[in-house]
């Protein structure tokens, strides 16, 4: 269990940083208007995607560890021992 926290830590960490890297243009060129402020910023229509995309592949992956540990014991359970 401590082994899948480990992995899943890493892969969101991954993950937000390769949206943060991805978006840091984007960030930069709203981060240039003075007229906004940070509510308004976040309530923007590209910003407000990259969070909604961002915590759907977080959730995702925190689903996808437990459920493929499950399939892969259930398929090596159903799997014919040799004698």
């Amino acid at each position: 269990m401590n082994v899948g926290r480990h992995h899943i830590a890493s892969v969101v960490n991954t993950l937000v940083l390769a949206y943060a890297g991805v978006a840091l243009p984007i960030f930069l060129l709203f981060a240039l208007r003075d007229d906004l402020g940070f509510m308004r910023l976040l309530n923007e229509e590209v910003i407000a995607e990259e969070i909604v995309r961002t915590l759907a592949g977080t959730a995702a992956l925190i689903l996808l560890v437990p459920i493929s540990t499950w399939m892969a014991t259930r398929l090596y359970s159903m799997k014919p021992t040799k004698k």
